[in-house]
């Protein structure tokens, strides 16, 4: 492509602006529509965004390597947009061979497969001037096409909410300047704890997931292998499942013989997280205060000590918790230590519910039909998508507010897969919309006893499914109740408390 530098370096200006934007942004798209419709009308025709954009700037790039002393009357910033643009044409050189490798390596646990490609993209890094350091730029191309995989994999949709989250965790693991994150901040993650909030289903562990998978591994050019398994570096766990003088030889292990149970040695999640991984612990609002204090002082030291023992185990990796509860209010009310909120709020990301995805966005619900009945049947069926669409569209009522969120939706999916027209909102599971009891009751006046069959655990189980939707935690609902917290959990995940 022959053009003049004047307008090479205007170009390239927008190549640069495109390879440090965020790629969930509108700003982005705004990048790649203007390159490719303003300032690149010779662009092939069969190649659409970033395939075009790095196509191009390729071409333009190629000029400046053949011509002779240009390097030398470069200024600073004209470096950096050669900098940029020419890691934006590697990068995007080999995103359909980072794509399959990542299928390969996802089906692969426990053992890091060798990069086959690693040669090709160290000789691209070093025709555009990258002789040193290729490893690690192998392991930052990795880590953002596993990102926008694993992002775009868990958080499904395309309504404006789900754009703004996806954007959020592209942020949250490369920050707001990503020229900054690689040269500085890719191995200094760990000290920015992460807190997941949102309403019980909206999926805060696939989010959690998305941005576990998605660490920086660095890689090793002797081996052609990255240091662990992206499998491996992300480790889950809900805090409630645990009994309760479990949880914290769950989370820091113990010694062989500190309590009656305890035949051998546990490292316990903490000991177990890679050094380069992310620990998500969900229901971060059940913590007992001790427990607090505890995982306070992982965050502040980075050491915890096992159950009987007095030797300090460092954590290294990163922290991601979770709740559906009102931290703000348990910290004013005593039932949270502020400390400990705070440490965690480094980044606050707010998982918005399924009623505000629907609410404007008319494609929202068949795309998300699609991706639960590809996932439960295993591959595409339009057919069973167009009929389920159509069977909720005439049967859920427009303003059903979706209480239980995503974890509801997939129930409804899979009753309409069982039962099909026959199919009502009451025997589909809509009964809750303005409350545990009917349709348009508010209690249990409205309901026609008659009709129902509810067992006295059913029926308990949709009173507490409310009373933990309205006041947000099930502590709160056990004071009410006056019983277990652990008891709510099991009714208020009864199937029959809707979802």
């Amino acid at each position: 492509m022959k053009i003049a530098h004047e307008d090479a370096f205007r170009i390239l200006k927008k190549v640069s602006d495109a390879a440090v934007s965020n790629p969930f942004s509108l700003e982005r798209d705004r990048i790649d529509a203007e390159i490719i419709s303003e300032l690149l009308p010779s662009a092939r025709k069969a190649e659409t965004g970033a395939a075009a954009i790095a196509s191009a700037a390729a071409e333009i790039l190629d000029t400046f390597l053949n011509a002779k002393g240009m390097a030398e009357k470069l200024t600073a910033a004209q470096k950096e947009l050669l900098s940029d643009s020419s890691l934006f044409v590697v990068f995007h050189r080999f995103i359909d061979q980072f794509d399959a490798f990542i299928l390969r390596q996802n089906e692969t646990s426990g053992t890091s497969l060798e990069l086959p490609f690693a040669a090709e993209i160290e000789a691209s890094l070093s025709k555009f001037g990258f002789r040193q350091n290729s490893a690690h730029y192998i392991a930052v191309f990795f880590q953002m096409r596993r990102a926008f995989y694993f992002i775009s994999h868990y958080v499904g949709g395309e309504s404006e909410p789900v754009r703004k989250l996806r954007e959020r965790l592209w942020r949250t693991l490369f920050t707001i300047d990503l020229r900054h994150y690689i040269s500085v901040l890719f191995d200094k993650m760990e000290s920015y704890s992460v807190l997941l909030l949102g309403e019980t289903g909206v999926g805060k562990g696939q989010a959690a997931a998305a941005l576990g998978r998605s660490a920086y591994i660095p890689f090793d050019s002797k081996t052609k292998k990255f240091d662990a398994n992206f499998l491996d570096i992300f480790i889950s766990a809900n805090i409630s499942e645990y009994p309760e003088t479990l949880v914290e030889s769950e989370l820091f292990g113990h010694k062989k013989g500190s309590f009656t149970g305890a035949l051998e040695n546990h490292s316990g999640l903490f000991g177990q997280t890679h050094s380069r991984g992310v620990l998500f612990l969900d229901e971060i609002g059940e913590l007992d205060a001790p427990l607090q204090v505890k995982i306070l002082r992982v965050l502040q030291e980075r050491v915890f000590s096992p159950v009987g023992s007095h030797e300090k185990k460092r954590f290294s990796g990163r922290l991601i918790a979770a709740t559906n509860a009102q931290l703000e209010e348990k910290v004013a009310s005593g039932l949270f230590r502020p400390d400990l909120y705070h440490r965690l709020a480094s980044d606050v990301i707010f998982i918005p519910p399924l009623r505000d995805r629907f609410s404007g966005a008319n494609a929202e619900q068949t795309l998300l039909v699609s991706r639960v009945l590809t996932r439960l049947l295993g591959g595409a069926d339009p057919v069973v998508e167009h009929r389920i669409a159509g069977l909720l569209k005439k049967t859920v009522p427009a303003d059903y507010h979706w209480p239980g969120n995503l974890r509801e939706f997939e129930q409804v999916i899979r009753r309409a897969l069982l039962h099909g027209t026959e199919l009502d909102a009451a025997s589909l599971g809509l009964e809750r919309k303005h409350g545990v009891f009917g349709l348009n009751s508010a209690g249990p006046a409205g309901v026609k006893w008659q009709d129902t069959q509810w067992t006295a655990d059913e029926l308990m189980a949709r009173y507490a499914r409310s009373a933990y939707e309205s006041l947000g935690s099930y502590e709160k609902v056990a004071q009410k109740l006056q019983v277990d917290w652990r008891t709510v959990k099991k009714w208020v995940s009864a199937p029959d408390a809707g979802g």
